[in-house]
């Protein structure tokens, strides 16, 4: 498997390969219940999450097949970008309870600094292949080099067996209302051997 860091010129592909790979995710669709508004506006959710990683060497590609979009520590999304799309776009019966879970979301990332992964798929008819290992040792390599620890927010209960593959534990569940329950999840930090 060849995961790169995907260049600016790369991370619109990279876009609409995470459209195409979270069209199921039970979060998004709670948020975009309906598809062609799940088209419209969840790219500009990946493009808000991701643009902060693709300068520093965390948007990561393997061909058309997989992307994982990490953020580097100390460093976070446009978050008047992320409230002003979730305020105009999200499904009303949602937003009652959005800014709760958001407000969850923040209490749960660790205080230390940390690479956070948002966001990461591979496309449904690559499934199985290996893609998806590749690229999570891809990014943790970059926790490792820098030292730090990895947090991921798991969207899907069945997905957390593979992250527990990769040494992350779970660290906090986000039960809100009838927003679909988060588990987030932390891998300690680890020194890359010289």
């Amino acid at each position: 498997m060849n995961v790169v860091a995907a260049s600016p010129d790369q991370f619109e592909a990279a876009i609409r390969l995470m459209t195409h790979c979270f069209i199921d995710d039970p979060v998004c669709r709670y948020l975009y219940p309906n598809t062609s508004q799940y088209l419209e506006f969840f790219p500009e959710y990946v493009r808000i999450y991701g643009e902060k990683g693709v300068d520093c060497g965390g948007a990561h590609i393997c061909s058309d097949r997989g992307a994982a979009l990490w953020v580097p520590p100390d460093i976070h999304p446009d978050e008047k970008a992320l409230d002003a799309l979730l305020e105009r776009s999200v499904a009303p019966d949602a937003k009652a309870e959005l800014f709760d879970v958001y407000a969850e979301f923040d209490r749960a990332h660790p205080s230390e600094p940390h690479w956070f992964l948002p966001l990461m798929g591979v496309d449904p008819f690559m499934k199985k292949q290996g893609i998806g290992a590749a690229l999570m040792t891809h990014g943790l390599t970059m926790c490792d080099r820098d030292g730090t620890i990895a947090y991921l927010e798991s969207t899907k209960p069945e997905n957390v067996p593979f992250y527990e593959r990769f040494g992350f534990r779970p660290h906090y569940t986000i039960d809100v209302g009838g927003h679909p329950k988060v588990i987030t999840m932390v891998r300690p930090a680890k020194r890359a051997s010289a």
